[in-house]
């Protein structure tokens, strides 16, 4: 015979169970909850050197994501030997994603994909679906400013 303590915990944790599956069933509210938990705060996912633009040197990419998605960030060495921002490009994906590229699992590549001796850089991101993509940054001298080639990338 339970007594009417038990009652009461079984009767929680029924509610709580119907509570938690209607959250993971309907969309809108699983979002909202996940919206509450997810942070605000810039965080580091990945790291890449590259030769991204000819009048440069080397520049170091950095992949982060923050309350508003994913976006990278390029530093060059300063004289002083601290890290000078030179560029940010907002991919408009609010979620990371992570690629194969050469046998290997990579958040970043830098990758000379055209074969013009500039290196491109290659960002696996999940749109708001959740989605993959690919999304491919080369750099263009005549605007000065990094563009998406994902859609004009040759296939052979």
């Amino acid at each position: 015979m339970r007594t009417g303590i038990q009652w009461i915990l079984i009767g929680l944790l029924a509610i709580t169970s119907v509570g938690f599956a209607v959250i993971a069933l309907v969309p809108s509210l699983r979002s909202q909850v996940q919206d509450q938990f997810r942070t605000h705060q810039r965080r580091v996912l990945a790291t890449v050197r590259g030769q991204f633009m000819q009048s440069r040197g080397s520049l170091k990419a950095v992949k982060m994501i923050d309350g508003e998605g994913v976006f990278i960030e390029f530093f060059e060495n300063g004289e002083d030997g601290s890290l000078k921002k030179v560029y940010e490009i907002r991919t408009g994906h609010p979620l990371d994603g992570q690629f194969n590229y050469r046998g290997h699992m990579s958040r970043l590549v830098a990758s000379d994909v055209d074969h013009d001796g500039l290196e491109e850089l290659l960002v696996p991101t999940f749109d708001e679906a959740r989605r993959p993509r690919l999304n491919v940054y080369k750099y263009q001298p005549s605007v000065n400013e990094f563009q998406e080639i994902s859609s004009s990338i040759p296939t052979q």
